[in-house]
């Protein structure tokens, strides 16, 4: 949709960091801290604080990368880098397959820093350095690479994953003939009625249909069947957001909402959560979903501000106001459980076309 262009800030350059990792110093940090910039080699996704969290309590950085791509890791040293140039006591980077210390700085000692960076550049290209382990090379930085893996355990799964490989294509074939076999079974056994919803079904469970358009098509079908409405709760929530969103004027809507972001922006500094922030460029330290609502909620308090300002006028800002409470909507929808509905509502509709022992039996075998 339009209006959401304004609220979406740009995605970290093949690497998407939701934090990065957390070092064994004193536990002297407080959960308020300076956030960092990381320039185009990262954006903070998410940020928690426990309601419980004390003064005291440890700052942990957790980050996605991009394994084995050049850029995504090169972006991961960069943002470690800056991390440890904010953030006093960071000692420790806690890493997935890897046993005990992997700390690469004894290498350092054997040529100087732009030999190292030259070196290091060919193995980090080659996908057989990670970004942590190059900027351990070549910094000067007091830190170490410490695995959190169990080595029993590791080696257990790979044993597990080769086997698992090396019958892999007998397995295929087996399970190709089950589910041809399965296929002509249910092809002489369902009612037409099933065949159609088993389609449906098996093509949502495989990817092939969005949540939306099945979760359209599952209402439908639980209403020709007659099956209760509480049944279906967060269906109906759904088909009442698709009437709201029928009705907007998404391109009317964003040119209000960048009208409102010009009025605030020349007013000053717009307050969000305690944080003064430039806000009509964007320049926002804590980025992610949560800043997307807070901004949205900003704008949406000018406009009735500007509405009760003009007599209460309901053209004032309406259809930016309207976006708001579809906006509203939606996040009711997202948390409202639809997926496990779908989920229950088609065992639910399976149970009702299923009206054989036979019938049954298949649907139950897949």
């Amino acid at each position: 949709m339009v209006l959401s262009a304004i609220f979406i800030f740009e995605q970290a350059l093949l690497a998407a960091p939701i934090g990065a990792a957390s070092a064994d110093a004193p536990s002297t940090q407080s959960p308020s801290f300076a956030t960092p910039s990381f320039t185009s080699a990262a954006v903070i996704d998410e940020i928690y604080t426990p309601e419980s969290a004390a003064t005291d309590s440890p700052l942990i950085y957790l980050i996605q990368d991009a394994h084995t791509n050049f850029s995504g890791q090169l972006n991961l040293a960069a943002t470690l880098s800056e991390l440890w140039s904010i953030e006093e006591g960071l000692g420790y980077v806690f890493v997935e397959a890897g046993d005990g210390d992997s700390s690469m700085s004894f290498l350092r000692g054997y040529a100087d820093a732009e030999k190292r960076r030259e070196t290091a550049l060919k193995y980090l290209r080659r996908g057989e350095l990670h970004g942590e382990e190059y900027l351990d090379i070549v910094s000067d930085l007091n830190m170490r690479i410490w695995g959190v893996e169990d080595r029993r355990l590791y080696q257990g799964a790979l044993e597990l994953y080769r086997l698992v490989v090396s019958s892999r294509e007998s397995s295929e074939k087996t399970l190709g003939i089950f589910k041809s076999s399965l296929a002509a079974l249910k092809a002489r056994v369902f009612s037409p009625a099933l065949t159609v919803f088993d389609a449906q079904a098996y093509r949502y469970q495989q990817g092939g249909t969005p949540v939306v358009e099945y979760a359209e098509y599952l209402s439908r079908e639980a209403s020709r069947l007659g099956m209760p409405e509480e049944e279906a709760s967060a269906l109906l929530a759904l088909e009442e957001l698709r009437l709201k969103e029928s009705g907007l004027d998404f391109s009317r809507a964003d040119a209000q909402a960048r009208e409102l972001m010009n009025i605030v922006n020349i007013e000053g500094r717009a307050v969000v959560d305690g944080a003064h922030e430039d806000f009509l460029l964007g320049r926002w330290k804590h980025r992610g979903p949560e800043l997307g609502r807070e901004r949205l909620e900003v704008l949406r308090q000018k406009a009735l501000s500007l509405r009760a300002q003009e007599g209460g006028s309901s053209e004032a800002y309406g259809e930016f106001l309207a976006y708001c409470d579809y906006e509203a909507g939606a996040q009711q929808v997202a948390s409202s459980g639809l997926l496990d509905e779908i989920e229950e509502l088609t065992e639910s509709v399976y149970a009702r076309l299923a009206d054989t022992r036979s019938r049954r039996g298949l649907v139950e075998a897949g």
